[in-house]
């Protein structure tokens, strides 16, 4: 991301846009698990700068850039653990995505940026999912990690391993000249799978995503970034 404070220079100037931090995060234990694989499905929403009061109803904005990371980590009580087992987070994070019905399903559909389409099949009878990209999708992110565990009745068992967050960067500008624009009514939504694999010890998953954003009346959108009126 190159940042130009200045007027003089061919990057892009961020010095007169909002800046928005945002982390979600969910604690999950054994008893949260359920079905097979062992999982919990998550959605968080965030209001476009929420923390300066969400856009008011005459406003637009542009989404400049964002930087996601998502991690799974922060075992408590890994000394319970008894057997090898890993961690595993993976989903998407875009713009009024829901985690339920026939909407946007990562879990099913393996690949979060498609639809799953019920009945369609190949001829292993797996369901198969299509090339119908949904542009409310602005990532898809995954991570996994695997807790320390404890062979009680052998001895030690085997130490913890957890790798770099899966990071995803978009500056739009660069890649299409304009970003997505929400209004009052739109949320950010992170939709998510937390799975784990004969895990009986607390993880946590966590996103923490960074968000530039171009704030404009609607009235002035149009001149801003060539919005139609």
């Amino acid at each position: 991301m190159s940042i130009n404070m200045g007027h003089d220079g061919e990057e892009t100037d961020y010095s007169d846009f909002a800046h928005q931090q945002v982390n979600f995060q969910t604690t999950v234990d054994e008893a949260d698990l359920t079905g097979s694989p062992a999982a919990v499905r998550v959605q968080h929403e965030v209001e476009p700068l929420a923390g300066r009061g969400g856009l008011a109803q005459n406003e637009v904005a542009e989404l400049v850039y964002f930087r996601l990371e998502a991690r799974t980590a922060d075992f408590s009580d890994s000394a319970d653990q008894n057997v090898g087992s890993h961690v595993v987070i993976f989903g998407s994070f875009g713009m009024n995505l829901q985690a339920t019905g026939d909407e946007l399903n990562p879990a099913d559909a393996g690949d979060a940026t498609v639809f799953r389409r019920e009945g369609t099949t190949d001829d292993a009878g797996n369901t198969a999912t299509l090339s119908d990209v949904d542009d409310r999708v602005l990532c898809r992110f995954a991570h996994t990690s695997t807790p320390p565990f404890d062979d009680e009745a052998n001895g030690l068992g085997g130490g913890g391993q957890v790798e770099p967050g899966d990071v995803r960067e978009r500056n739009f500008r660069d890649m299409l000249g304009r970003g997505p624009v929400l209004d009052s009514s739109d949320d950010l939504t992170a939709v998510y799978d937390l799975e784990g694999e004969d895990v009986i010890v607390t993880f946590v998953g966590d996103i923490a995503v960074d968000l530039v954003w171009d704030v404009a009346e609607v009235s002035d959108a149009g001149r801003a970034f060539s919005v139609p009126k």
